[in-house]
């Protein structure tokens, strides 16, 4: 049903275009006169009327590559800033707590190396009384034999 009334909505609008192009076309309307120009490339300037500077945006995001709570702010608004430069410190509970931890570590290894190399220094002494001992074991035991 709609398809069939926006059909005959459709050739009704035909209609009456095609009878208001007929009817324009017999009352002797003048045709418009238009000028013809050849267009060609080239470049194309313009000057505005507007005068300026031309800058950089002020405010600039940057993407913190750790989570945490800000610190401290090393830079003031208007300073210029150099490739590298600390701009702010983030604080951040887990590096610091992992930190801490790693030292921990350092030194517990420090002080075991400090401790197997005294027991080092110690141990051929240690080896040297063992076998002056078992030498002397060794010379008891023949005797007994003999």
């Amino acid at each position: 049903m709609n398809r069939r009334r926006n059909t005959l909505i459709l050739i009704g609008a035909i209609a009456v275009v095609t009878l208001i192009g007929i009817f324009t076309r017999g009352s002797g309307a003048k045709p418009i006169s238009a000028q013809i120009l050849v267009v060609k490339a080239g470049t194309f300037r313009t000057k505005l009327p507007e005068t300026g500077v031309v800058a950089l945006p002020k405010i600039v995001t940057l993407p913190a590559g750790v989570p945490g709570t800000l610190e401290s702010i090393a830079v003031t608004a208007g300073r210029h800033v150099a490739r590298g430069q600390v701009l702010a410190t983030i604080l951040n509970d887990q590096t610091v707590n992992a930190l801490a931890d790693a030292k921990a570590a350092a030194q517990a290894a420090h002080g075991k190396y400090e401790s197997l190399a005294e027991s080092n220094a110690v141990l051929p002494q240690q080896n040297r009384a063992a076998v002056l001992q078992a030498e002397a074991n060794l010379v008891a035991a023949r005797s007994q034999l003999t």
